[in-house]
């Protein structure tokens, strides 16, 4: 934010807090069998710390285990089954090292570590001394080194990742009310992801050297009246220092300066003020209107008039209301977004990470995928409680691309018992981390609600006795707490208490019609026959389902490329090449449509993709011809983060669209194939 041309001029030199990106420094990276990086050398070990691995270069952000495949310590774990030969390496203590100069130490100044995102527990140490710890995934981290920095020397700078609290199982079947540990759940295998648990630095870390007041954190959101043409902008935060101070705001859109505000830094706290009553333009989601980006800038000054901190963020203004689908029961949830005065048809995708290691991912392979959704037509992504919350750039892209984001806290299923757990220090946890959450991205227009996790539900059974799975609702402990968290600090928006919602997790075809299918998950593949699946789509009176999938082979040439020594054939759970993404194999419907197995991988991905693109064509144009009775649909799942040979995603792990996509889009946007598969669509998606 340029403060020039005022009677507040900027002036560099006078700036008292100076931010050093550590990405930009060099890093290595040593292992060590668990705590032995704590000897420093006694009669029984006279010799240096005996080290698992010798030094190897690391990027930063980065994982263990892509600095560890880049040095060819272990192999590409998307070949085969690699994976298996690189479990050894969450067993080990983790040292990313770097030199902190002696030029970016200052006597008497405040030194600040920040680390947005550690995976998952360790320690922090400045030249061999531990100063720090940090044990949740999901938190980002501040460590205060100024007592330790000293001005007249360089410094080793040490974030140790330890194995010996590393939680053994967080994987997709387990008991969700004894999970404990805040780390992304996924990576210790889902039925999409093979056993790769990432440790390591997922997002940034700075080093900020201050003298004298600053902004210790300023969160806001916006918003705008159904039929206004003035915005609103909530905001609230804190200043550290004595020093008396005043914050100038300032409302732009690209250069054009809307509104400014001037208070005292005294006046800043945890309760949210309002500033209000200045012309703007509505923030539109994908294929609605354009998505108008404004940006918040603050700057500190002193009471010499010195700028000395400053930040910005981008907010956008919309309103957002939720209708009754027409036709719904009297007590039904509200599935119609209306955007601005406008209602919606929901129509998106869940999102996963693009790597399981994804410390790694770059913000081009993001960037390429959310634009195969806007070109899809999509206008929102869901990030599911079984991954992990998006970095500030994939609520920049989303805010760019005019794609609304559905927001799952970090809670989800377990197959054995979905509860969430119910434990008052639990509870604190988690509501604790959801608060860090919605301060650090409610001032995106993209984000669209927030949900207490996914498919939490109670175990119950029907009236024949039966399984039955109930969605949990906010009569849960866990979930009243952070709907309560959700109305204190971001009032302006939804907070669902799971998905699926309602009376029903998922809707049988004897279920529809009875008014109780509210938000579903599934069908995830064909519902009995071919017959019975049509008539499961005609009888449909779901108001909303924020899970549809069917599986659909990658390419051919995808899956030879990753197979290794692993044959393509025979197409079957038994066959070690398919063993991550068993539970999608489905060539025993090939088989009973054609008398016999698949001669060739070839004739089976043909096979596979036509029958993915046409069962979710049907699901997809049978749904959206619905509304209002029905307010979206949303696919499990996008892309795959992994080479799976087959999967419920529609575009595969190299950025590529299965059939599935080229169709859908074609429906969506009313375009031909042949204008789909074009450059942007093929352009290359590093991997």
């Amino acid at each position: 934010m340029d403060w020039r041309g005022t009677s507040y001029q900027k002036r560099t030199e006078n700036l008292m807090k100076i931010v050093y990106d550590l990405s930009t420094a060099s890093w290595t990276l040593t292992g060590y069998n668990p705590n032995y990086h704590l000897i420093e050398g006694s009669w029984e070990f006279p010799d240096p710390i005996i080290r698992f691995t010798e030094p190897v270069p690391a990027a930063v952000p980065g994982s263990v285990q892509g600095a560890l495949k880049a040095a060819g310590v272990i192999p590409d774990w998307n070949i085969g089954r690699n994976a298996l030969q690189a479990e050894w390496v969450e067993n080990r203590d983790w040292s990313f090292m770097t030199k902190i100069p002696q030029a970016w130490c200052r006597e008497g100044a405040t030194a600040v570590l920040h680390c947005d995102g550690l995976d998952f527990i360790g320690v922090i140490k400045l030249d061999g001394e531990i100063v720090g710890a940090f044990s949740d995934g999901n938190l980002p981290h501040r460590f205060d080194l100024g007592e330790h920095l000293d001005a007249a020397r360089d410094h080793i700078l040490e974030i140790v990742f330890q194995a010996e609290n590393l939680p053994r199982w967080l994987g997709q079947v387990g008991h969700t009310p004894q999970i404990r540990a805040q780390k992304t759940r996924f990576n210790y295998t889902w039925d999409w992801c093979p056993r790769l648990v990432q440790i390591g630095i997922w997002d940034r870390v700075r080093l900020e050297i201050v003298h004298g007041p600053r902004i210790e954190h300023f969160t806001c959101y916006a918003t705008i009246a159904s039929g206004a043409d003035t915005g609103t902008i909530h905001f609230r935060g804190g200043i550290v220092g004595k020093e008396s101070t005043n914050l100038r705001l300032r409302l732009k859109a690209e250069k054009t300066v809307v509104a400014e505000k001037s208070i005292s830094g005294d006046a800043l706290g945890p309760t949210f003020q309002i500033w209000s009553g200045f012309p703007v333009e509505r923030w539109w989601p994908n294929r609605s209107g354009s998505p108008q980006r404004y940006s918040v800038g603050g700057g500190l000054f002193n009471k010499q008039g010195n700028l000395v901190d400053e930040f910005t963020k981008t907010v956008g203004f919309r309103s957002i209301e939720w209708r009754d689908c027409d036709g719904a029961s009297p007590d039904a949830d509200p599935w119609i977004c209306v955007v601005n005065g406008t209602p919606i048809f929901l129509w998106g995708v869940n999102w996963v990470p693009t790597l399981p290691n994804y410390a790694d991912e770059s913000q081009e392979r993001v960037r390429a995928l959310l634009a195969r959704y806007r070109d899809m037509g999509c206008n929102i992504v869901r990030l599911n409680g079984c991954g992990v919350l998006g970095k500030e750039c994939f609520y920049d892209m989303c805010d760019e691309y005019g794609l609304m984001v559905w927001q799952d806290f970090t809670l989800s299923s377990s197959y054995i018992d979905n509860s969430p757990p119910d434990e008052p220090e639990v509870i604190r946890a988690l509501v604790w981390q959801a608060e860090s959450i919605i301060a650090r991205r409610q001032h995106h227009p993209s984000l669209l609600l927030w949900c207490g996790g996914n498919e939490l539900y109670k175990n119950r059974r029907d009236d024949r006795g039966r399984p039955k799975s109930v969605p949990a609702t906010c009569a849960d402990p866990m979930l009243r707490a952070l709907q309560a968290a959700v109305e204190r600090d971001d009032p302006s928006r939804r907070f669902l208490a799971t998905t699926a919602s309602g009376p029903l997790a998922t809707a049988g075809l004897e279920e529809l019609g009875t008014g109780k299918a509210w938000d579903v998950h599934g069908p995830w593949s064909i519902v009995g026959d071919a017959p019975t699946t049509r008539a499961y789509w005609e009888s449909d009176d779901a108001l909303f389902r924020s899970e549809v999938g069917f599986q659909g082979a990658s390419s051919a040439e995808l899956i030879l490329r990753y197979a290794g020594d692993l044959a393509p054939l025979p197409v079957a759970k038994t066959n070690a090449l398919y063993k991550t993404s068993a539970w999608w194999v489905d060539s025993q419907h090939f088989e009973a449509e054609r008398g016999r197995p698949p001669q060739t991988i070839e004739e089976y991905v043909l096979w596979s993709q036509n029958r993915q693109a046409e069962w979710l064509l049907l699901a997809v144009e049978s749904t959206r011809r619905r509304f209002p009775r029905c307010g979206g649909l949303l696919l499990w799942m996008g892309h795959d983060c992994f080479p799976c040979p087959i999967n419920t995603s529609v575009i595969d792990f190299e950025g590529n669209p299965k059939k599935a996509a080229i169709s859908l889009t074609t429906l969506m946007n009313r375009v031909t194939p042949d204008e789909i598969v074009g450059a942007e669509w093929t352009e290359a998606v590093g991997v």
